[in-house]
């Protein structure tokens, strides 16, 4: 798996015209509703440069504004999922790009995992897909970042291994 847009020539970058330490994504209600994820799209793919993606490796997040006063969580959400099942499809590489100490990794997996289920349901049926989707979207996603980037092996282990601890953290604590 080669990440579209790795592989063309040199660009201007948003990122060539501020030196940002952290990328914090905000999804507006409006793009969800209209399943727009170009501009997003946009931003995210500017990571895949390989300078680009070592500066942040684990220094994104992303969050989804204009649904402060619905009661649902937003993994619960069609349209939230719906966009953002349609922007992994084009940009599966959330577990080496997100921060582990915020909620857009969580809410990522969670999207992929079926929402209104009893707690014990949930816990079986949610690691369940959550493993599905490490090994067909998240880790194949992660290892073509680790080896853009030009990470030995012992690397991306202790990558691996902090996305796990982060995923059994949250599911000792929530599910």
């Amino acid at each position: 798996m080669k990440p579209k847009g790795s592989d063309v020539g040199p660009q201007v970058s948003l990122f060539d015209e501020i030196d940002p330490d952290f990328l914090q994504i905000i999804v507006a209600r409006e793009q969800v509703e209209a399943e727009d994820i170009s501009e997003i799209l946009t931003i995210l793919q500017q990571l895949l440069q390989p300078d680009t993606a070592r500066k942040f490796f684990e220094r994104v997040d992303i969050a989804f504004t204009g649904y402060d006063q619905d009661p649902r969580e937003l993994y619960e959400i069609v349209e939230v999922r719906n966009f953002v099942h349609k922007l992994d499809e084009q940009f599966p590489f959330w577990l080496y790009f997100l921060t582990k100490r915020g909620n857009g990794l969580r809410l990522i997996l969670y999207c992929f995992c079926p929402p209104f289920l009893k707690p014990e349901a949930q816990q079986e049926i949610w690691t369940k897909r959550i493993n599905d989707y490490l090994l067909k979207r998240g880790l194949p996603g992660m290892g073509t970042i680790c080896e853009l980037v030009g990470w030995s092996e012992e690397q991306m282990m202790q990558l691996n291994d902090r996305v796990l601890e982060y995923i059994t953290a949250e599911k000792e604590n929530n599910v």
